[in-house]
């Protein structure tokens, strides 16, 4: 009965380990799906969208009137009024509003862009740290195995006792570091589980060996989302320079009055066409048009330099790159089959002196260590795609 329970725990605790387990694609997909900071970017689109739809005028005015005289006579009568900007300005405004959509559309992609680079980051750091607690766990049984080796040929040897002192304080030391990346799993599946806005209680993913990150296609700073959203934000800037120099045309007013028959007076209607005149007071509109040239000037050099920092990071970044390629693909094909070689020959060893114990110790913490330098390479080098996949251009966003 007791064996049947047990197979049934190791069965379910399979099946629970099974379901957890996830790809890269399918958290990316989850987050773009799920990310509630994705879906607060894409409402702002709406509306943004909302506000550059159609001309904006004025709101008419409907009055009604009533005017009693002394001597109790009344008369009825309504007013009606409208406020109309210079057409050019109604453009001018129109063009403005779309262009801050299209800074917003670019932010969303800037956003998107974010959002996305730190998922598949966080998906590969919890894989790392997976792999890294593998060989931790493989290191904790080569000194455990060593150990024992230790003890059946330290006898009345003092150097033999010291070493096997620093073999068990290593050993320690070691079950410190396994404990902290435990814990540290645990932190990164919080971390997935808040990015595709699911319960932590029941989301504890296992990651699955994502594929090693494709270096991007040579990007080019002027078509990242960074600068075209600075670019159109000019745009709306150099429009509102054009606004403010429009302030000195007049706006017009139409006005309609009509008065109902009385007793004292016919009925009648008033028409009225006025309009607003400006250059009275021209130290006004002036003063605005300085304004937005100066906040024009300081966008325009503000693209110029953010321009130039994106472009130097790009080319570090894609330097980077190329060595840390050029060190993983040593440690793969070279270092790692050169340790497991070694490995295979040192198990066919029975050391009984001092510097043969220590040789058959670090001949095989070789290949761990190798793995652990290996994950640390894969790391720094999925830094930089993450970095760089931020300033992708739109790769079919509108989609999504």
């Amino acid at each position: 009965m007791k064996n049947i329970l047990f197979c049934l725990v190791l069965f379910f605790t399979a099946q629970i380990a099974l379901s957890n387990e996830l790809t890269l694609i399918n958290f990316v997909d989850l987050v773009k799906k799920e990310n509630l900071n994705l879906k607060l970017e894409k409402s702002k689109i709406i509306t943004t969208h909302a506000n550059a739809n159609g001309l904006r005028l004025p709101s008419p005015m409907f009055s009604l009137i009533q005017m009693n005289t002394r001597t109790g006579i009344t008369t009825n009568g309504f007013e009606v009024s409208q406020q109309i900007p210079f057409p050019t300005k109604l453009t001018s405004d129109h063009q403005s509003r779309t262009l801050k959509e299209e800074v917003q559309n670019q932010n969303l992609l800037v956003s998107f862009n974010t959002i996305i680079s730190k998922a598949k980051r966080a998906f590969i750091d919890l894989w790392l740290t997976q792999e890294k607690l593998q060989a931790m766990l493989q290191k904790k049984k080569i000194i455990e195995e060593h150990l024992k080796l230790a003890q059946s040929v330290v006898r009345s040897d003092s150097l033999l006792k010291i070493h096997l002192l620093k073999a068990e304080s290593d050993l320690d030391f070691l079950l410190n570091e396994i404990d902290s990346l435990k814990q540290k799993i645990q932190e990164k599946q919080l971390i997935l589980s808040e990015m595709a806005n699911q319960n932590y209680l029941v989301f504890n993913p296992i990651a699955l060996p994502p594929p090693l990150s494709a270096i991007p296609e040579k990007i080019e700073p002027e078509l990242s989302p960074q600068i075209l959203s600075l670019k159109f934000n000019a745009q709306n800037l150099k429009e509102k320079e054009r606004k403010t120099s429009l302030s000195w045309l007049p706006d017009f007013s139409l006005k309609f009055k009509r008065m109902n028959e009385s007793q004292m007076a016919s009925s009648y209607s008033e028409t009225m066409i006025g309009l607003t005149l400006p250059f009275i007071y021209f130290w006004q509109p002036r003063s605005a048009t300085v304004a937005a040239q100066s906040e024009l000037l300081q966008a325009e050099l503000n693209i110029s330099k953010e321009n130039r920092m994106i472009e130097t990071k790009i080319a570090g970044l894609y330097t980077k790159l190329i060595s840390v390629n050029n060190q993983l693909e040593k440690i793969k094909n070279h270092l790692l089959p050169r340790a497991e070689k070694r490995l295979k020959i040192v198990n066919n060893l029975a050391p009984r002196d001092m510097e043969s114990i220590q040789d058959h110790r670090e001949t095989k913490e070789a290949f761990p260590n190798l793995k652990l330098k290996e994950l640390n390479l894969r790391s720094e080098y999925e830094d930089a795609i993450a970095e760089l996949e931020m300033y992708l251009p739109n790769q079919g966003l509108a989609n999504e």
